[in-house]
């Protein structure tokens, strides 16, 4: 009898055990975020409210550690508010609201949400508030200097012929309009917590190496340097991703995932660079400043960007003369840039980075899985890094130190994947005479709003204040995190031409 009761117990405990690992929460909380992939391009020029939108998703929200929903699965939803530009009479920057609500599960009961957009990735457009706000045409770096020039004591810019041609003539004006072509990536946050169905099973997490290959991996890469130099010598990017395969799989993923590689530096591709600083839209194969691991330049490079010449997710790959298990191996210093200036200092266009280093780790995780190009995964530790970095230019990371290693496979596209063809629609900016009828309708309302002594001291006030915010922040970095190597170089604020953004209107 009593070996009834034990039986019972045991068999009782090991079904609560298996719900529990088939369930590890009911609920995903507010402020839950995930990214999607848009399947529906949309346009501020043709988009009407109401129309319908649909994505995959790109990564699951976390659940109790675990990954809750498969990658890949339909996510809808719909064009809330658009706010043209036009023919910039009314405004001058343009706006989306979208909105994703549904979630689908299979032959489950799709999951009612709410969501609000967080970020569009690489974009120049900003997001506040959940709507997404496009560039002002204005905000430009030579509608900048146009309108500042009106200061000068001596000068009227508009007794002078050839300031008044250069108005009407310059041709690189910045698209004001928005789209977002299919294929972007939004990032999304719970705006309500979510109940999940009782009988929802866990996603299939990514595979993670054995403790004993892991150990192994582990002593095969403990002797490589943690930063890459430059010409000069200069510690600059991190080490922080390692790859596992053949050269036809490393080439096959990032081709797969979306990354270009980069040009060289040429007289060609520095006028393309100029020309998209100017015009605020994307270079997708700009130029990558040289850097040395182990002595040596890198093997390859690759970027990924959208519409902005300011953001790109950026790495840097070198084959290494180690094996592991007769695989390849290959050492990747990825960091995400967040704004470009054009530097009298390095005389060049130089990018400024993201301090958030690990979270170009998962940029490059989340694509790869995305396009089922990875059969396994490590995290090794490196306690001998430091965790607050400067680089060459004299900006700050921040890290929790550890390497990132992927095994990669034979690409197998998920549901997630990138569409073959990135727009379904053509995209119709207008035509000439409409584009130059709008452009100086928009600088003529520049003019009115801002170039006058008010604005003036506004503008010039917030330049100082973040200089001196930013000298604020490198003054208060604690002076034992990093030891010598952690002295900042604020060269960078006093010597770059820096064009903020003004706000939107």
């Amino acid at each position: 009898m009593v070996g009834n009761v034990l039986r019972c117990l045991v068999v009782l405990l090991a079904a609560i055990s298996q719900t529990g690992n088939a369930q590890p929460c009911n609920f995903l909380p507010a402020g839950a975020d995930f990214w999607i992939r848009l399947h529906s391009p949309v346009s501020t020029y043709s988009t009407e409210p109401g129309t319908i939108l649909s994505a995959a998703l790109l990564t699951s929200p976390d659940c109790g550690g675990h990954r809750i929903l498969s990658l890949g699965i339909r996510v809808t939803g719909r064009v809330v508010a658009v706010r043209k530009v036009g023919w910039g009479l009314r405004h001058e920057t343009a706006r989306f609201q979208l909105t994703f609500d549904r979630i689908f599960l299979g032959n489950l009961q799709p999951l009612e949400v709410e969501t609000r957009v967080l970020e569009v990735n690489n974009a120049r457009e900003t997001v506040k508030g959940g709507v997404i706000y496009g560039i002002r045409a204005t905000d430009s770096p030579q509608g900048i200097i146009n309108s500042r020039l009106i200061h000068l004591p001596t000068f009227n810019p508009y007794s002078d012929w050839g300031l008044v041609a250069y108005k009407a003539f310059f041709p690189i004006f910045p698209e004001p309009e928005i789209y977002l072509p299919a294929g972007t990536d939004l990032h999304l946050v719970l705006t309500k917590s979510l109940a999940l169905p009782y009988n929802l099973s866990d996603s299939p997490e990514l595979s993670e190496y054995q403790a004993d290959d892991a150990a192994e991996l582990s002593e095969v890469l403990a002797p490589l340097p943690t930063r890459t130099q430059t010409k000069g010598g200069e510690d600059a990017d991190v080490i922080n991703l390692v790859l596992v395969g053949s050269s036809a799989q490393v080439h096959q993923a990032f081709a797969a995932a979306g990354w270009n590689p980069s040009d060289q530096v040429s007289r060609r591709s520095v006028a393309r660079q100029f020309h998209a600083f100017l015009a605020q839209n994307s270079y997708s194969m700009a130029p990558m400043s040289t850097q040395a691991f182990e002595g040596r330049i890198s093997d390859d490079t690759r970027q990924k960007s959208f519409d902005s010449f300011e953001k790109r997710d950026h790495l840097r790959i070198w084959e290494l003369s180690q094996t592991w298990q007769n695989n390849n191996l290959w050492a990747v210093a990825a960091v995400r840039e967040v704004g470009a200036t054009l530097s009298f200092r390095h005389l060049r266009f130089v990018h400024h980075v993201d301090g958030d280093l690990d979270a170009e780790r998962e940029v490059v995780l989340r694509d790869f899985t995305a396009e089922g190009c990875v059969e396994a995964f490590a995290m090794l530790d490196r306690p001998a890094l430091h965790n607050l970095l400067v680089n060459s230019t004299g900006e700050l990371f921040r890290t929790d130190g550890r390497l990132l290693v992927l095994q990669l496979r034979e690409c197998r596209p998920t549901g997630a994947s990138r569409p073959n063809q990135l727009s379904t629609r053509t995209f119709r900016p207008g035509n000439k005479f409409f584009r130059y009828a709008r452009m100086e309708i928009l600088v003529f309302r520049n003019d009115i709003f801002r170039a006058n002594s008010i604005y003036a001291s506004y503008y010039f006030t917030r330049i100082g204040i973040g200089a001196l915010r930013q000298r604020r922040k490198s003054d208060d970095l604690p002076a034992t995190s990093s030891g010598p190597s952690l002295e900042p170089n604020c060269d960078w604020i006093c010597r770059e031409v820096t064009f903020p953004r003004d706000a939107r209107r």
